[in-house]
């Protein structure tokens, strides 16, 4: 259940939305330390939450949006006799933060036309991150913590396509993607540092 709403001139959008939904055996997977594969199991689920966005075009060519997002995602039916242990119902839904937001900032700027080029512009974008404390597997052995990621891309579009650079995780923060448990110890794998790049896209 939602709403969607945009103002007379489409210069801004404001969308929310309430859901609750129950999953009958949904798809989990579990670290086996023996083998080092994941295994799919299933088990009940159920996801309730809710979910704010919303964005406005100013002059100029620039464009800010925004989101937010909070779920409650719990596991509903035990499963017993996993590599891992056992599961019980009631715990978190792996890998789903209760709290996660997003905030971007787009510029398009029209820089006039070349004779080789034709008509240019420069597309710039901002786009900030945030993910909450989340299980890191069905057992709940343990959490993985929260993190911020901020990325930047700039890049100049003509009739030839768009040449663009990029940074990304410009905070450099060292986060978990994932994490399986195994005693006494734990395995997962971060993600990657500041990277920077440059990259060239053409469409037709």
């Amino acid at each position: 259940m939602g709403f969607k709403s945009e103002t007379e001139e489409r210069r801004g959008s404001l969308n929310g939305a309430l859901f609750f939904t129950r999953v009958h055996d949904d798809h989990l997977l579990g670290y086996d330390a023996a083998t080092f594969a994941t295994n799919a199991f299933n088990a009940d689920t159920r996801t309730r939450g809710a979910e704010l966005e919303g964005n406005w075009r100013f002059d100029y060519g620039l464009t800010l949006a925004a989101s937010a997002t909070y779920l409650d995602a719990k596991i509903t039916s035990g499963v017993q006799g996993i590599q891992a242990g056992d599961v019980a119902a009631g715990n978190r839904t792996p890998d789903v933060p209760r709290w996660s937001a997003n905030f971007n900032a787009s510029w398009k700027h029209p820089l006039g036309t070349f004779a080789s080029l034709g008509k240019t512009t420069l597309n710039t974008s901002l786009n900030y991150h945030l993910v909450g404390e989340r299980a890191a597997d069905p057992q709940n052995h343990f959490n993985l913590d929260n993190y911020e990621k901020l990325d930047l891309r700039a890049g100049l579009e003509s009739k030839y396509g768009e040449v663009y650079a990029f940074a990304d995780n410009l905070l450099n923060q060292t986060y978990d993607t994932y994490g399986f448990y195994s005693d006494p110890g734990a395995y997962g794998a971060p993600a990657r540092r500041r990277t920077l790049g440059v990259g060239y896209t053409y469409q037709f």
